[in-house]
């Protein structure tokens, strides 16, 4: 019994080890109903090109923002 607790606790900890030696980030992006800004994937301490702006008719793109509330 002691065995098979110390197994699932190994097996556990190594799926964390494995999961945090993830160095990718994913970027997605919401425009508000302007055009679809493709997502970025990459590796951590790669500089990554902006993307193309969002266009929708009738609007000016403004920038690019971390929130909800545009701030």
């Amino acid at each position: 019994m002691v065995k098979k607790i110390l197994l699932s606790i190994s097996l556990f900890l190594i799926l964390i080890f494995l999961y945090g030696c993830n160095n990718q980030y994913t970027i997605s992006f919401e425009s508000n109903g302007g055009t679809t800004v493709d997502v970025i994937s990459d590796d951590y301490n790669v500089s990554i090109s902006e993307p193309t702006a969002p266009t929708k008719t009738g609007y000016t793109f403004g920038g690019w923002y971390s929130d909800s509330e545009l701030t």
